[in-house]
């Protein structure tokens, strides 16, 4: 029997992203830098709407005294005759010098410092994350490491020539021309870097950085490694069955293999860090304590305040050209849309941070030892979302909090089981904390082993086994004991 193609009618139920679906998607996916970018965007582009950049009272206060003291400056020179013949007052110096005036007079100094309510704001340090770059981040690691001097040399060369995926950017006889050593210490000293997190840098090329990957995830698999250097070509094409052919191996084991190389493995380490100058991320909200109140609020410093043009809804109303109230009419329902979905993100922002604070009430009070385990699911059933949607929120927000700059994600972490007396479970984070001090205080002559740590967790009220305690370990980059002993 041949094919056939004919039309045919019938019934389903689809699910599809309207364009305005995915818009309200998007605002609630953007930093703030990036919602104020995406207005400003819209504001070009519709002519229904228009705003003015967000002033808060206080500044506005302030621009109003400074221009009324101005205008009494003028007043009182004309007077007296200062102003020279033809002088402009409202040129330059004029007004340099009634800023410092005013400046003086709350307190402020030239170097940015200052009195006044300034000085109970955190440092700028405080209120602001850096990124290392993947040269700081490995240099960092390296100082930690057990090698010989000629090793120790190759490896500062190469984390110095890697490009930006991370691979070796030069040959490594160069490298060990460069460092005045054999190659023996050159191959030594890549080893070292390619052990670094993240691992794999340092590698001659793809194939090797996968290589050696697979080697520490799967030494006892030989299957991977020869897999990887004969048919990687054959597994992004997808050609399983050749593969499987040549390798006497079912389809499905290869097929296995790709979805391991594609999830579990990193082709290109130094691509998550950039070398440039570090990136100052704002908070995207402040949390702070009045009057013994967490207070909750949006940062909405260079936001347009939006609304409605008056002159062109008027437009609307008035016009008798069909095409142009048919123009008119969509651009308004799209700004109506956009300022529907805009407030409905601030909505939802607060809700989920109003949530975390109530959660994590601990921790803003006593500080990152008392971080409590909590997952989306938490959060998205107490304010009636999808998990989804706190998804998006958490992703790429910072909060300034008395604890620093943090982004929404951090607060979320699985549990530790507890043996304190209230029973609750301590997150992940809250236990690397515990971790990290009670190694800062250990002997350095004596250091600490993942028993020792377990059992001491174990006394603060923390059941952790010592499989666990290494894995944290090793997560915050922290050696065995018997290493951190070598360093002495």
């Amino acid at each position: 029997m041949g094919l056939e193609m004919k039309p045919e009618l019938g019934l389903r139920q689809q699910l599809s992203l309207t364009p305005q679906l995915k818009q309200a998607i998007k605002l609630l996916q953007l930093s703030r830098l990036e919602l104020v970018e995406q207005v400003q965007e819209e504001m070009t582009e519709n002519v229904m709407l228009e705003g003015d950049v967000y002033v808060d009272d206080e500044m506005s206060d302030g621009l109003q005294k400074l221009n009324e003291r101005a205008q009494s400056l003028q007043k009182d020179a004309a007077e007296q005759g200062n102003l020279a013949a033809g002088a402009d007052p409202n040129d330059l110096g004029f007004w340099e010098k009634l800023l410092q005036e005013h400046f003086a007079f709350k307190g402020w100094n030239q170097s940015g410092g200052g009195g006044g309510r300034d000085d109970d704001l955190p440092s700028f340090e405080a209120t602001h994350s850096t990124s290392p770059s993947l040269y700081q981040h490995l240099h960092d690691q390296l100082r930690l490491e057990s090698c010989t001097d000629g090793e120790a040399v190759a490896a500062e060369i190469i984390i110095n020539n890697l490009d930006p995926n991370g691979y070796l950017a030069m040959p490594l006889a160069e490298v060990a021309a460069a460092a005045e050593v054999d190659m023996d210490d050159a191959e030594g000293g890549q080893l070292v870097v390619m052990g670094l997190d993240p691992i794999g840098c340092g590698a001659n090329d793809l194939v090797h950085c996968l290589v050696y990957q697979a080697r520490e995830k799967y030494p006892e698999d030989p299957f991977f490694e020869t897999l990887i250097k004969k048919h990687l070509k054959g597994f992004e094409k997808r050609n399983y069955n050749e593969i499987a052919r040549q390798m006497d191996m079912d389809v499905e084991d290869v097929i296995e293999y790709h979805r391991m190389l594609r999830d579990e493995f990193t082709p290109r380490p130094g691509s998550g860090y950039s070398d440039a100058d570090p990136q100052f991320i704002t908070a995207d909200i402040t949390v702070e304590k009045l009057n013994g109140e967490w207070k909750i609020t949006l940062n909405e410093d260079g936001m347009p305040k939006l609304r409605i043009s008056p002159l062109y809804k008027k437009l609307l109303d008035d016009t008798a050209t069909k095409e142009e109230r048919r123009y008119l009419k969509a651009k308004l329902e799209s700004a109506e849309f956009l300022l529907n979905s805009i407030y409905r993100r601030q909505s939802t922002i607060y809700k989920v941070v109003h949530s975390i604070v109530d959660r994590q009430k601990e921790y803003f009070e006593k500080g990152e030892a008392f971080l409590r385990p909590m997952v989306l699911k938490d959060v998205a059933e107490e304010i009636e979302v999808h998990e989804s949607t706190v998804s998006r929120v958490t992703s790429g927000k910072y909060m300034q909090c008395p604890q620093g700059v943090r982004e929404l994600k951090y607060f979320f972490s699985s549990g530790v089981s507890s043996t304190s007396k209230t029973g609750e479970d301590v997150a992940s984070a809250a236990v690397k904390h515990h971790i990290k001090e009670l190694i800062a205080k250990e002997d350095p002559e004596s250091p600490l082993s993942d028993e020792q740590l377990a059992h001491l967790l174990k006394a603060r009220g923390v059941s952790c086994a010592r499989r666990t305690v290494a894995k944290y370990r090793e997560a915050m980059n922290i050696l065995p004991s018997s290493r951190r002993r070598d360093l002495l």
